[in-house]
């Protein structure tokens, strides 16, 4: 056990400075970081080291595109842990960086810009986006294995949520793992309904949902009136792109059924005019379980509200 420690703790160190990433000897620590974190115990052996912040910062800004590639697989091993996920933004006893939370934001936040590009410049040419496997494909997954520790939803939604709406700007822009990562990291801070009147405090996070379920919409007369101009872009594009999204659809749509257990929750989805897209994607699939969702969702959405709901 001893000559293990000290073997981490040594790959560790080299993978964790700069000399050596230049080098590409910090790339080869790192790689065998991410097979050896695939053990719990390794995991507790790098929280205990204080080691996790670091291994963050890299996943998030490294200019080596090797050794980031490898430092993200790391912290998906080390985030699938309360105690790491809590390392990671700062929030454990001791932890030195309380910017982790920050920097995995502001790193999504990048990788949707450079998105857009490919979504634009696809849509010059009349044709569908392609998508590669990126970065921040693993920083989703890393920000949804985050969201399953409650300190950590309070940080993502606190200050009108805008950590999380940062974080899912573009939510229905990337490959299928990205957005489906995105969204169970939204679903997760949904179902904690306590958080719904931050969250709530702008419509943005619930526009960007109903991009998932825009493309190739058939909208009819009046369904326009009052919809986001971002969705209804969306819904101008090619239906090929509800197909790629159809893994997303059923974390999108369990995100609305979350929001839709409070009445602040109901009345945003109602504002947000969703009933049109979700009419149109109920009638265009064939996925039994989403369409039985979206029946749910209109069954609370479409019906008067109460004159006082009760909470919850």
């Amino acid at each position: 056990m001893a000559k293990q420690k000290s073997l981490i703790a040594e790959l560790v160190r080299i993978a964790l400075t700069s000399s050596t990433v230049e080098s590409g000897e910090g790339t080869v620590a790192m790689q065998a970081l991410v097979n050896l974190t695939a053990q719990e115990i390794v995991v507790a052996m790098i929280i205990k080291q204080e080691a996790v912040s670091g291994l963050a910062k890299f996943a998030c800004t490294s200019k080596n595109s090797a050794h980031r590639h490898a430092a993200i697989l790391v912290m998906i091993n080390v985030t699938r842990s309360q105690m790491g996920s809590k390392h990671t933004i700062g929030l454990a006893r001791n932890s030195s960086d309380e910017q982790g939370l920050e920097n995995l934001v502001c790193a999504l936040e990048k990788g949707a810009l450079e998105l857009r590009e490919v979504f634009e410049e696809a849509e010059s040419i009349g044709e569908d986006p392609v998508f590669v496997e990126r970065s921040d494909d693993g920083l989703a997954q890393i920000l949804w294995n985050i969201s399953g520790c409650k300190e950590a939803r309070i940080a993502l939604c606190g200050n009108g949520a805008s950590l999380l709406r940062r974080a899912c700007k573009g939510v229905w822009m990337g490959s299928p793992r990205r957005v489906n990562s995105l969204l169970q990291c939204a679903r997760n801070c949904a179902i904690q309904h306590d958080l719904h009147e931050s969250i709530l405090q702008t419509f943005e996070l619930v526009n960007e949902v109903a991009c998932v379920f825009a493309p190739g919409c058939e909208l009819r007369e009046g369904d326009e009136d009052d919809m986001e101009s971002e969705v209804l872009l969306r819904a101008a594009t090619s239906s090929h792109l509800r197909a790629s999204l159809e893994g997303g659809l059923r974390a999108a749509i369990q995100v609305i059924t979350a929001l839709c257990a409070t009445a602040i929750g109901r009345s945003a989805v109602k504002e947000c005019k969703l009933y049109p897209l979700l009419r149109d994607v109920h009638s265009s699939i064939n996925d039994e379980e989403i369409k039985d969702d979206i029946h749910s969702v209109v069954s609370v959405t479409v019906l008067a509200e109460p004159a006082q709901d009760q909470p919850g």
